[in-house]
């Protein structure tokens, strides 16, 4: 990417000139405007639903911010996280498949991405999404993972009604139609 005082030939004047302006729209959130950045974020974040982390791999600490533990059913940050409270938080028919997925980007250097239930305090059940990409030291170690997840109940709760009331609908259809679930299990109508 070519930043300011550099006119990259083969991108052409129209791109040097954006990626002029980029730099110098960058240099003004990072320098004058940092605190409300931070604030900003913080609010996307929040309006999302969005929560994030950050685990040093090497010490085990775990910094993350409220709205992670909000997707675990806590109204405050608890005073510590570990990859273990995150199993133990996940419903028990989801929890092999995600520790299966996490280990299987820890080893082979790639993100991760699931969709999985979890049971907070109070006995109730919340989707949720998460996102997360391994940093590792020169020698390929895994040093950190950090990550977003976001709470997506209220999409699969509609999904899960809609698939609900296909057996239905197709009832009127001309021929049998095969249907499928995520699941695997499939059956016709």
């Amino acid at each position: 990417m070519a930043w300011a005082g550099e006119r990259p030939e083969s991108y052409g004047s129209a791109c040097a000139s954006k990626c002029v302006l980029a730099r110098a729209s960058i240099d003004r959130v990072s320098g004058e405007a940092g605190e409300f950045r931070d604030d900003s974020l913080r609010f996307v974040l929040d309006a999302a639903r969005l929560g994030w982390w950050d685990m040093d791999l090497v010490t085990g600490e775990t910094v993350r911010s409220a709205g992670h533990d909000a997707l675990f059913g806590y109204p405050e940050l608890l005073p510590s996280w570990a990859y273990q409270d995150f199993l133990d938080h996940i419903h028990p028919e989801d929890r092999a498949r995600i520790d299966a997925a996490y280990t299987t980007a820890l080893v082979g250097g790639r993100e991760y991405a699931e969709e999985l239930r979890v049971v907070w305090p109070d006995g109730s059940l919340h989707w949720v999404f998460t996102r997360g990409r391994f940093v590792r030291g020169p020698d390929g170690t895994p040093l950190r993972v950090a990550g977003v997840m976001g709470d997506i109940t209220e999409r699969k709760l509609w999904e899960l009604d809609a698939v609900s009331r296909w057996p239905r609908r197709l009832r009127c259809w001309p021929r049998p139609v095969t249907l499928s679930s995520a699941a695997g299990s499939t059956g016709w109508c």
